[in-house]
Formats: C-alpha cells, structure tokens, sequence
C-alpha cells in the first residue's frame, strides 16, 4: 500500500503572501497614523504645572482685568505689527534666545505690587494649531514665573469675534 504522505507546507504563495500582507499593512498605517493624532492633539495640553488653557474671550478678559497683567503675542513681529489684542506686548517665541532674559530683567526691575513671579501673564498665537504661544508660556514658567496662561484660541478668533485691534 502506497501511502501519501501530506506534510503542511511552511512556505506561503504569493497569492498568500499578498492576501495578508496588504491587510496588515494597512492596519499598521492606520495604527501609526492613529498614534501621530493621538501625540498632535495631547501636544495642545498643558504639560508644565502653572500653564493654564484659556479658551473663552470672557476668561481672557477676567485676567486681563486683574492689577499688573501682562498679555504677550508670541507671534512674528511683522503680524504684531499688522493687528494685535489692545495692550499686548511683542515677545516672539522665534526669538527666546535673545529676548526673554531682557524681558524678564525689566519685569524685576518694575516697582511691582507683588512678585514679578506671580504675575498674570497671558500667551498667544494666531491660532489654535500654532506652537508659538506654548513654547513661549513653557518658556516663561521655566524661568520661573508662575501664573502663566495661554489663550489658545488666538488672535485670529479674537478677531473672528469682532475683538479690537490695535495696530
């Protein structure tokens, strides 16, 4: 009696190959691509303690209102200089290098009503996606200050919602 024998063939077709590599790579795509929202969308939290999220003009406007408050536009001095939030001072977080520590000295050297580190100081950018405006609140509670916000929806919502702007 001639037996056959039937072994399971450890190598795959191509047809094989093709059949679960192209579902696999599809679904290692939508794993990264998943993965690099996640991480885009967690970079817009605050990260260091103090750094508070402002996200309404109201909320914006109650910090303003306190004694000694600072809002800096982390922005490009060009668009500074096309239209700003009334009051905001130009600190482009492009140009941390050399202009944080002069900033920094100036508020030591005001006659304050409190600690120049507890100051209300206020960030922003042009809008929601732009880094600037964190970098620049990172920035200013790495030196130390320790009531810094960020209004993260930007000028261009201020502007959006009919706020003034000075040039």
């Amino acid at each position: 009696m001639n037996q056959k024998t039937t072994r399971n063939n450890p190598v795959i077709s191509n047809l094989e190959l093709k059949e679960l590599l192209v579902p696999g790579l599809i679904l290692l795509a939508l794993t990264l691509a998943s993965g690099f929202l996640v991480n885009y969308f967690r970079a817009s939290d605050p990260v260091s303690p103090g750094f508070t999220e402002i996200t309404q003009i109201p909320e914006l406007e109650k910090i303003l209102a306190l004694p000694q408050a600072i809002l800096l536009d982390a922005r490009d001095p060009v668009l500074y200089s096309l239209g700003h939030i009334p009051g905001a001072v130009n600190l482009p977080a492009e140009h941390l290098s050399t202009r944080l520590e002069p900033f920094l000295s100036e508020l030591r050297s005001k006659n304050l009503d409190r600690p120049y580190d507890s100051l209300p100081i206020v960030t922003y950018c042009s809008e929601t996606f732009c880094p600037l405006a964190k970098i620049l609140a990172s920035a200013l509670i790495e030196s130390g200050l320790k009531n810094v916000y960020l209004f993260s929806p930007g000028f261009d919502y201020w502007f959006e919602q009919n706020g003034e702007i000075e040039k």
